[in-house]
């Protein structure tokens, strides 16, 4: 039986990863709030916004886009949404439409079997679908904590695996049009949060967002 004095070692550890876990999350809030004001003074002539969440509702509005004769309802989430960490960049186009040029999940997990890494795919089919008639996926997932060992490779695998098993910590924005299941995107995989890193990435998926934006003629 642990004694008074190894007990309260423990508590203090646990409180330690505790707050890693919080301050990653807090961390990657205020990196992705630099980013968006970082914008104005690299794209001056674009409008953005950040907003916290997608509803159901405009999923919907993107199926019937796809196909007009397709027949959605709603089994009680009528004010459902997604409310990534990092939340959503848009961007007003031409049309006055928004599009999405970043969103941002985080996701912090300790060396054990917890389920908070592949929860993040729910959030990415959601987004998938939201972006159902384009072919770019500005996603990016940061994993940080002490899941991010060798080890555990083959839990990122199980993400990665949804975009084509695409190598981690590059950049994957674009599609090609050809072969519109594959949608690769972005994964950061860090034991602790990187903050430069984090920002650069974002600011790279913004910039190839944009660039797809402007090769279809919507910017």
């Amino acid at each position: 039986m642990a004694n008074s004095a190894q007990l309260s070692k423990n508590n203090k550890n646990a409180q330690i990863w505790t707050n890693w876990g919080v301050n990653t999350e807090r961390n990657f809030k205020t990196c992705i709030k630099e980013v968006v004001a970082t914008l104005a003074t690299l794209y001056p002539k674009y409008n953005f916004e950040h907003q916290g969440s997608l509803s159901n509702q405009t999923l919907i509005e993107s199926y019937t886009k796809y196909n007009p004769g397709h027949v959605a309802k709603l089994n009680g989430s009528n004010g459902g949404s997604a409310n990534p960490d990092g939340g959503i960049i848009y961007v007003t186009c031409n049309d006055g439409t928004k599009m999405p040029v970043f969103i941002g999940e985080n996701k912090h997990q300790e060396d054990n079997p917890g389920n908070a890494i592949e929860r993040s795919l729910k959030n990415i089919t959601i987004f998938k679908g939201m972006l159902i008639n384009e072919d770019y996926f500005p996603y990016l997932i940061n994993v940080n904590g002490p899941i991010v060992n060798e080890r555990k490779g083959s839990l990122f695998d199980r993400i990665t695996q949804d975009g084509g098993f695409m190598p981690a910590n590059v950049v994957h924005v674009k599609s090609n049009p050809k072969t519109p299941r594959l949608r690769p995107f972005t994964i950061s995989l860090d034991k602790e949060f990187q903050y430069d890193k984090i920002k650069q990435l974002s600011l790279d998926i913004v910039a190839e967002s944009v660039s797809y934006l402007v090769s279809h003629n919507k910017l």
